[in-house]
C-alpha cells in the first residue's frame, strides 16, 4: 500500500469533512498511538466531533488528547457514543467547559470501553451530581481520574470518595481544588476498603489543624503515594502529620513548595524521629529554599529513617553543602537515590561533588538544570569513575553546545557502572549521533533517553545502524526533529541488524508517535496492555518461537508482555515464574511499577555485548 505523505493536520481537515480513509491508513502505517488536536487551532463544532470519534473508531489509537477545544456537555455526549467501540484507553479532556452531568453520561457511555484513564481537570465538575459520577465509575475499568482544578470543596470531595471503594480506581488527583485538612481527612476515612494507591491533593488549603488527624486516617488505607504539595501546613503541622503515621502503608511523599525546614534544629530532628516509625523510602522536599545548613540538619535527621530516595530540587543547595552531606551524612544513612536539580552548583567545584558521589554509594542522581560547562562534565565523568552510580541525568545542560565535541565529553563513562543516562534538552544534533553511538559500544549503559532535541531523519539512521553493537535495551528519542518515516525506518533498521542471539538482547523498543504537521514525538508510558491485533509486530521477528532463544530469556521476555496469548508454548512450562507470567498474558494492564511500551518490538541481539 502507498504511504500517506499528508501532514496530520491535513488528514483531520479530512476527516472534518468526512473522508476518514486516508487517516485510518496513516495511523496504521505509522503506529500513530497518541492524537493531540493541539495541532489544529480553534474549538471543535458538534460535527466535527461527531466525524473525529467514528474516525478514532477504525484505529488503535490508545491516548486521545482534547484539552482546551470548547468541549461542552453537547459535543462530550456525541464523543461518548462515538468512541464506544474505539481502542483508546486515555482520554485527557482538561481546560474545556464540562459539568458534572456530562462527565456522568460520558463516564457510562464508555462504560464497557478500554478507557481506564480520564482527565478531568480544569473544567466545571463540582457541587450537585457528584456523588453520581463515583457511581457511575463503579461500572467502568477506570484506574485514573484527575479532577484537579474543578472548585471542588470538602463536601463534594466526602461524597465522591464514599463511592469510590466498589470502583477500579487506584490513582486520584483532586489538586487545586478548595479543599481544608478536614476534608482531606473525610476522604482518605471515605476511601478505607478502596484499591485507590496515589492520592494528589497539592495546591489546596491543608493547614496545621487536624493535619495529625490525616495521619491516623490513612493507616487503614491502600494509600502509598501522597502528594501534599503547595499547601499551608508548617513545619509543626507536618510532624504532627509524620506522628500520627505509625502502621501506615505510605511509602512516598512529595512536600514540594511548602516553605519547610525553616522551624530550626529542634523540628527538624522532630521530623527525623517521626519518619523513623513510619514507612517511608521516599521523600520530595523540592522548592522549600532549603540551604546548607537547613540540609545538614535534615540529613543528620534521617539517619536511623527508611528514607531511600530524597528529592532536593529547586532549592539553594551550593557545592560546598552536597558534599558535605554526601561525605558526612550519607554514608550513615539508607539514601541511594537523589534529585539535586536546579541548585545553586559552582563550576569550580564539580569534581569535589563527583568526588563525593563516589564514597557515598549514592546509586542514583539528577543533575538537570544546573550550570555545569563543558570541561566540569568531563571532570565529573572522570571523577565518577568506581563509583556505585548507576543512574545519572543530566538534562538541560547544554551538552549540545555547537563547540562542544560529544565524544570527547563522555569518555569518562567508559569507566564508571553508569547503566542509565538521560541526556534530554540538551540540542544534540545528527552531529552528535555518531559520537553518542561510538561511546556506547564501550560503556554499560542500557537505558538512553535522548528526548527534546534537535535529531532528525539522518540521526535515526546513525543511530539505528550504530545501536546494534551497544547494550541499549530502552531508547527515548521523544520530541526530536524525526518525521513518521524516520522513525520508522530507525524501527526496521534495529529489527534487521538484530540477527544473533546473545545474553542481553533489546527486549522492546518502542515508537509510541504524536505529530505535529512534520515533528514526530515518541513518548514512554506505563502499563498499557498489548492489543491482539498488534501480535503481527512480533509475529514479524518470530523471536519467541525461535528455538535458538534460551529459555531464561524467553520467561524474561514473557513478563514483559501483557494481553499476548502463548499459553501453548511449551516454554512456559520451563519457566520458573510460570504462574506469574500467565498472569502478565492475561491481564489487561501491568502494574504501575513495570514501564512497559504500548507497542513494542522483542529483538535479537547483534554482537559482542
Amino acid at each position: 500500500m502507498q504511504l500517506i505523505q499528508k501532514s496530520l493536520a491535513e488528514l483531520l481537515t479530512e476527516v472534518y469533512a468526512g473522508n476518514y480513509q486516508d487517516f485510518r491508513v496513516f495511523i496504521a502505517q505509522t503506529k500513530l498511538q497518541t492524537l493531540d488536536l493541539k495541532i489544529s487551532a480553534g474549538e471543535l463544532s458538534p460535527k466535527q466531533v461527531t466525524r473525529l470519534g467514528e474516525a478514532i473508531s477504525g484505529t488503535l489509537l490508545r491516548s486521545l488528547r482534547l484539552n482546551q477545544k470548547g468541549i461542552r456537555d453537547i459535543e462530550l455526549d456525541i464523543l461518548g457514543r462515538a468512541l464506544q467501540n474505539s481502542a483508546l484507553q486515555h482520554i485527557d479532556l482538561s481546560n474545556n467547559a464540562i459539568t458534572v452531568q456530562g462527565a456522568i453520561n460520558f463516564v457510562q457511555q464508555l462504560a464497557h470501553g478500554a478507557i481506564n484513564h480520564l482527565n478531568l481537570s480544569n473544567n466545571f465538575i463540582a457541587g450537585e451530581g457528584i456523588e453520581v459520577l463515583g457511581q457511575s465509575l463503579q461500572n467502568s475499568s477506570m484506574q485514573r481520574l484527575n479532577l484537579m482544578g474543578n472548585d471542588l470543596d470538602d463536601l463534594d470531595l466526602e461524597l465522591l470518595g464514599q463511592t469510590l471503594p466498589q470502583t477500579q480506581l487506584t490513582a486520584v488527583n483532586v489538586a487545586e481544588n478548595q479543599i481544608t485538612t478536614d476534608g482531606a481527612v473525610s476522604f482518605i476515612k471515605a476511601i478505607h476498603g478502596s484499591a485507590i494507591k496515589e492520592v494528589r491533593l497539592d495546591g489546596n488549603e491543608l493547614d496545621d489543624e487536624a493535619l495529625a488527624d490525616l495521619g491516623v486516617s490513612l493507616q487503614s488505607s491502600q494509600v502509598t503515594l501522597l502528594n501534599l504539595s503547595y499547601n499551608e501546613f508548617s513545619d509543626i503541622g507536618l510532624n504532627t502529620f509524620l506522628e500520627g503515621l505509625t502502621g501506615a502503608k505510605l511509602n512516598t511523599l512529595v512536600l514540594r513548595g511548602n516553605a519547610l525546614l525553616r522551624s530550626g534544629p529542634q523540628e527538624i530532628k522532630r521530623l527525623g524521629d517521626a519518619l523513623k516509625n513510619t514507612a517511608v523510602t521516599s521523600l520530595g522536599l523540592d522548592h522549600n529554599q532549603i540551604g546548607d545548613q537547613a540540609l545538614l540538619a535534615l540529613g543528620q535527621a534521617l539517619v536511623g529513617t527508611r528514607i531511600k530516595a530524597l528529592s532536593l530540587s529547586s532549592n539553594v543547595i551550593t557545592n560546598e553543602g552536597i558534599t558535605t552531606f554526601l561525605n558526612d551524612v550519607v554514608p550513615h544513612t539508607q539514601i541511594k537515590s537523589l534529585q539535586l536539580n536546579d541548585n545553586s552548583f559552582s563550576n569550580d567545584q564539580v569534581v569535589l561533588l563527583g568526588e563525593a558521589i563516589n564514597r557515598s554509594q549514592i546509586e542514583q542522581i539528577s543533575l538537570n538544570h544546573n550550570s555545569i560547562n563543558f570541561l566540569n562534565i568531563q571532570r565529573l565523568f572522570k571523577a565518577l569513575s568506581g563509583s556505585a552510580l548507576t543512574h545519572l541525568s543530566l538534562k538541560d545542560c547544554r551538552l549540545g553546545h555547537p563547540d562542544n565535541a560529544l565524544y570527547t565529553l563522555t569518555q569518562g563513562l567508559k569507566n564508571t557502572r553508569i547503566t542509565h543516562l538521560k541526556l534530554g534538552n540538551n540540542r544534540l544534533t545528527d552531529a552528535h549521533a555518531a559520537d553518542l553511538v561510538t561511546i556506547l559500544t564501550q560503556t554499560r549503559i542500557k537505558s538512553l533517553s535522548l528526548n527534546h532535541n534537535q535529531l532528525s531523519d539522518t540521526g535515526a539512521q546513525i543511530l539505528g545502524k550504530g545501536l546494534a553493537d551497544t547494550r541499549i535495551e530502552t531508547l527515548d528519542i521523544n520530541d526530536n526533529l524525526m518525521t513518521p518515516w524516520g522513525q520508522q525506518h530507525l524501527a526496521e533498521q534495529i529489527v534487521h541488524h538484530q540477527a544473533v542471539l546473545v545474553n542481553t538482547p533489546i527486549l522492546l523498543m518502542q515508537f509510541r508517535t504524536l505529530l505535529e504537521g512534520e515533528r514526530n514525538k515518541i513518548f514512554n508510558t506505563r502499563s498499557s496492555p498489548l492489543a491482539e491485533s498488534e501480535q503481527q509486530i512480533y509475529n514479524g521477528v518470530s523471536i519467541l518461537s525461535d528455538p535458538r532463544l534460551p529459555n531464561e530469556l524467553f520467561c524474561n521476555i514473557m513478563s514483559y508482555l501483557p494481553a499476548m496469548k502463548f499459553e501453548t508454548n511449551q516454554k512456559i512450562n520451563e519457566c520458573e515464574n510460570q504462574a506469574q507470567i500467565l498472569n502478565a498474558i492475561n491481564r489487561n494492564n501491568l502494574s504501575n511499577q513495570i514501564s512497559v511500551p504500548s507497542i513494542g518490538y522483542p529483538l535479537k541481539k547483534l554482537g559482542g555485548k
